[in-house]
């Protein structure tokens, strides 16, 4: 043995650790949940139907009292136009019966002939005035302005009744249409006689035999 000298067999220099990597632990993210909102339904509008009023028979009887009045000044205004200038004494209409009254003067100072051109003039006017309105000359005017069934009497200047007679509206149509004769209309017209107390045939009506014959005035024109 050598003495100064040493030699440590198998040394070597220590050894560093190589440091393990750290591991940094990176949080997984909660998925967020985004609400959808819940669709509101839309409100549809319901639409509501018109209601459309329906006429009462009130509401009729006002436009047909309306329209007959119309008639009224019509028809007077006609009569006192005709040559025999008829006197009217007093004229009223009946809407729900569809009628119309006028009572007229016939002097007993008159002749017969006189007297039948004034009943002749009574009818005619009527079928003027139907005769117009059923034309393109009254656009705003029809059949219904016109009362169904014009009643008529005749007086005396002291209120005596001469006659009574009634026109229909089917009978001047009729006779507006040329389905008619003057004749036959005037035949319908004279034929609904019922003569009054002042008449001189007074009793001695006549009743038709014929089915077109016209129904008697009582049962047409009273109590309307």
């Amino acid at each position: 043995m050598t003495a100064g000298c040493s030699t440590l067999a198998g040394s070597s220099p220590e050894s560093t650790p190589t440091p393990e990597p750290t591991v940094t632990e990176i949080p997984t993210p909660e998925p967020v949940v985004t609400e959808t909102p819940t669709p509101t339904p839309t409100e549809t509008e319901t639409q509501t139907p018109e209601h459309t009023p329906m006429e009462t028979e009130s509401d009729l009887l006002a436009e047909r009292r309306q329209k007959y009045a119309a008639f009224n000044e019509t028809y007077r205004f006609l009569l006192r136009d005709t040559g025999t200038e008829v006197m009217i004494l007093d004229s009223q209409a009946y809407p729900k019966n569809e009628t119309y009254h006028l009572t007229y003067q016939l002097n007993a100072s008159m002749n017969h002939s006189e007297k039948v051109a004034i009943r002749r003039d009574v009818a005619i006017s009527y079928i003027v005035v139907a005769d117009s309105w059923n034309t393109d000359e009254y656009p705003d005017k029809d059949h219904t302005w016109l009362p169904d069934t014009v009643c008529l009497t005749g007086v005396t200047s002291d209120g005596t009744v001469y006659g009574h007679n009634y026109i229909r509206y089917n009978w001047a149509f009729k006779y507006n249409e040329g389905l008619w004769s003057s004749l036959v209309y005037m035949g319908h017209y004279g034929g609904t006689l019922e003569k009054g107390p002042a008449d001189p045939d007074y009793g001695s009506n006549e009743t038709g035999a014929d089915p077109d014959y016209p129904e008697p005035y009582d049962s047409v024109c009273r109590g309307t």
